[in-house]
């Protein structure tokens, strides 16, 4: 006979096995609730701590490719910006103190383009991929190390009146070199910009997803 089949069939004891059957279901809902209520906030607090640090990684992937980005720009112009005062000052036939002036002054960023010369290129596609770090270095160091070869010839034999024939050519290697410079700064922008948005969007998935929605039909 069962449990409350006992209780039906004899009232005397039918307080005591109801005590013992309530007793029985607090033990078990306090058993159940205990063991699947720790596991079930240590599920979702393992869950949390792991989007948590999914999103902190990649903030600090944008960051670090941000910094390389703003590091690598600077270096660029500042080159760029030191040949075309030395290319200036040969053209202009300054005088010699001016000249030597400005050598030493692009000589001076070449020994620090040099001294990180592998260490761009490798973080280059480390932060922004094999496509990006071809162009560094297939258009803008080669372009770099063409018309440097050029403005040390012309220095060698600036009093030459052979020295003097060729400024066109050097100042198309320039426009070409800066264009290759601004198309390479643009592509590393538009990686740090999709490296933010998968931050948001990792961050407030549902919000984002939102705002997209509501910008796509503002533009419709």
């Amino acid at each position: 006979m069962n449990i409350i089949g006992l209780i039906c069939a004899d009232s005397s004891v039918r307080p005591e096995i109801a005590f013992l059957w309530d007793a029985l279901k607090l033990g078990l809902g306090f058993l159940l609730t205990t063991v699947f209520g720790g596991w079930l906030a240590q599920t979702l607090q393992s869950r949390s701590w792991a989007h948590q640090n999914r999103v902190r990684l990649l903030e600090l992937e944008r960051a670090e490719a941000a910094k390389v980005f703003d590091e690598l720009s600077r270096l660029m112009d500042k080159r760029l910006y030191r040949m075309l005062k030395f290319h200036w000052a040969l053209k202009r036939h300054e005088s010699e103190e001016d000249i030597k002036h400005h050598l030493e002054e692009y000589r001076e960023v070449l020994y620090e383009w040099n001294d990180c010369l592998n260490r761009n290129l490798a973080l280059t596609e480390a932060y922004f991929g094999p496509q990006i770090r071809a162009h560094l270095e297939g258009k803008v160091y080669e372009g770099f190390s063409r018309i440097g070869s050029e403005l040390e010839e012309r220095y060698r034999l600036r009093n030459e009146t052979a020295a003097n024939t060729r400024w066109s050519q050097t100042a198309t290697h320039f426009t070409a070199v800066r264009a290759q410079i601004y198309s390479l700064n643009a592509s590393m922008i538009d990686t740090i910009r999709l490296r933010q948005r998968e931050v948001l969007q990792s961050a407030y998935p549902v919000s984002l997803k939102r705002r997209v929605a509501s910008s796509e039909d503002t533009e419709k």
